[in-house]
């Protein structure tokens, strides 16, 4: 508000003052609300999505092959000594 007076411009001020802290008020009580909805302290729970499934997949099948590999190895030849 560009007042060219500056008597009129204090007393705008003066005159909405209640107004001007009451929406000051509505948009902190709006902005802690908003971040207590995403604060990242807050744990939230997991999303399972088919990128963690496939890893989990992929990873099992993983360890599955190296046991297997391991299992079915030749055992060395102990005779020979």
């Amino acid at each position: 508000m560009p007042y060219k007076d500056r008597e009129r411009k204090k007393q705008w001020e003066r005159e909405h003052r209640e107004e001007r802290n009451a929406r000051r008020r509505e948009n902190r009580l709006a902005e802690r609300a908003f971040l207590a909805r995403h604060d990242p302290a807050v744990p939230q729970e997991p999303q399972s999505t088919w990128k963690t499934v496939l890893g989990w997949v992929v990873t099992i099948a993983f360890v599955a092959l190296k046991v297997w590999s391991v299992a079915s190895a030749p055992l060395p030849d102990t005779s020979k000594r």
